[in-house]
C-alpha cells in the first residue's frame, strides 16, 4: 500500500523564514542628549548653514575676567582686556552608499532590503557623528591630564604621550574610578586645577538638571562596572536613591556622585 510523504528536502516543502532581520548593532548617537541650541548644554548646535551659504561657522567664546577689584583706587591705567578665542566648524558631506542588484533581489529577498539599508545607514551614522565629536573634542584639548590616586592628585602635559608615560609610571592602579576620584575631578574642572594660586586650565561651566549645576562624567562601561561594584557608590545608592527595581544597582542607569553624572560610553 503506498502512502503520500513529504520529506523535508522536497522542493515543494514550505518552509518558513523571519521577515525581519536581527541588527548587528543599533546605536543611537550618543551625544543626542547632551545637545542644545541655546548653549546650555555639553554640545552646542549651530543650525547657521541650514540658512545662510558658507562651508564653515566661527563662533568666538569669551573668558571670565578672573582679576582683581580695585578698591579706593584709580581704573584708569588698571584696566584689563577681554580674553576671547575663536573656534571655527567646517562643512563636510559624509556618505556611506548601499547597493542591490536591482528589483529581482528586492523581489526575491524575503526580508525588506530597502528598509534593512536605510536602517544601517542610520546606525553607522549614529556612530560616526559620536566619533567625529569625540575626534574634535580630543583635538581641541590644549592639555592631556592624567591621575594619581596614591599622589591623590592629577597631573597635566601638552604632550599626550608625556601624559601616557606619566599613567604607567604611577601605577596599574592609579586611576581605578571611585567616588573620591569623582569628587576630586569635579573640584579641578570647577577650580581650573589651581596650582601655586594660578589655573592651570580653564574652569568649566556646569550644566543645569533640575535646576541645580552638574557636571557630566564620560567612563569606559568598564569603569562603570567598577562603580557598580564600589562599596561606598553601593551603598550611596542604595540608602539615598529610590527602592526597588529603578535604582541604579539593579537598573544600570546613570550614578550621580557629588553633582557630576556618570555617562558610560
Amino acid at each position: 500500500m503506498a502512502k503520500t510523504a513529504v520529506a523535508t528536502g522536497d522542493a515543494l516543502t514550505r518552509k518558513l523564514w523571519d521577515r525581519k532581520l536581527y541588527l548587528d548593532i543599533q546605536k543611537q548617537s550618543y551625544f543626542t542628549k547632551f545637545e542644545s541650541e541655546d548653549g546650555d548644554n555639553v554640545v552646542h548646535v549651530k543650525k547657521d548653514l541650514e540658512k545662510e551659504k558658507g562651508d564653515a561657522i566661527t563662533f568666538g567664546i569669551r573668558m571670565r575676567l578672573n582679576k582683581p577689584f580695585i578698591v579706593d583706587g584709580q581704573s584708569e591705567g588698571n584696566e584689563h582686556a577681554l580674553t576671547t578665542h575663536s573656534f571655527s566648524v567646517a562643512l563636510h558631506k559624509y556618505r556611506v552608499p548601499v547597493r542591490d542588484d536591482g528589483e529581482l533581489t528586492r523581489k526575491r529577498a524575503i526580508w525588506d532590503v530597502e528598509k534593512e539599508s536605510r536602517a544601517a545607514i542610520v546606525e553607522d551614522a549614529a556612530e560616526k557623528l559620536d566619533e567625529l565629536k569625540f575626534t574634535t573634542l580630543g583635538a581641541t584639548l590644549t592639555r592631556n591630564f592624567y591621575c594619581s590616586a596614591l599622589a591623590a592628585s592629577f597631573h597635566t602635559s601638552a604632550n599626550a604621550v608625556v601624559a601616557k608615560a606619566g599613567l604607567t609610571t604611577a601605577g596599574p592602579t592609579s586611576c581605578d574610578i571611585s567616588p573620591k576620584l569623582i569628587s576630586f575631578a569635579k573640584t579641578w574642572a570647577l577650580t581650573g586645577g589651581l596650582a601655586a594660586g594660578a589655573r592651570v586650565q580653564t574652569p568649566l561651566q556646569p550644566i543645569m538638571v533640575d535646576g541645580k549645576p552638574h557636571l557630566i562624567l564620560l567612563i569606559h562601561p568598564d569603569q562603570r562596572f567598577d562603580l557598580a561594584n564600589n562599596t561606598v557608590m553601593v551603598q550611596a545608592h542604595r540608602e539615598a536613591r529610590e527602592r526597588g527595581k529603578e535604582n541604579p544597582i539593579f537598573s544600570g542607569a546613570d550614578f550621580i556622585w557629588d553633582g557630576v553624572v556618570r555617562k558610560a560610553a
